[in-house]
């Protein structure tokens, strides 16, 4: 076999595994694992705001300790407001479009997040690009300024 044969023929036996690796088809309503959790801005006081949360883990609910921080879970990210209403996205499309980057089409609600019954429309429709750079979730999108985020731990339910 030439070189050149044995090129094309290495090439067609790994790219359906390249492919299947990236996993590009859009996922309805699943945040990927990678992404799911707790994180914080990757500044002073978002270690600081880390630290009192890993000292004692809590679930959602406990809205004061959770302040600062962006809750990622399959279905939901969530930003807990230091001060003002928090903000919800509610994923309802998710495309890989590289080894460690999604975009993320969303329903926004600010204030609160609707629940069953709750037939308000979402305040907007978003599509963010999450990118994870080592350790840092890089979260850049139309209406949010680039944030800079490290996990802190697990998502609590």
């Amino acid at each position: 076999m030439k070189p050149l044969s044995l090129l094309i023929a290495a090439a067609a036996f790994a790219l359906p595994a390249v492919a299947a690796e990236l996993d590009v088809s859009p996922r309805a309503n699943i945040m990927p694992a990678e992404l799911i959790g707790v994180w914080h801005d990757n500044n002073d006081e978002g270690r600081k705001q880390c630290a009192t949360y890993q000292k004692n883990p809590i679930s959602r609910g406990d809205h004061d300790r959770l302040a600062g921080s962006v809750l990622i879970s399959a279905s939901m990210i969530q930003t807990r407001a230091e001060s003002g209403p928090d903000e919800y996205y509610r994923p309802d499309w998710i495309s890989r479009s590289g080894r460690t980057t999604w975009l993320v089409r969303s329903n926004y609600y600010s204030g609160a997040f609707p629940v069953n019954g709750d037939d308000r429309e979402p305040e907007a429709y978003m599509t963010d690009t999450m990118t994870l750079q080592g350790r840092t979730l890089v979260w850049t999108g139309p209406e949010t300024s680039t944030r800079k985020l490290f996990r802190c731990s697990d998502l609590v339910e």
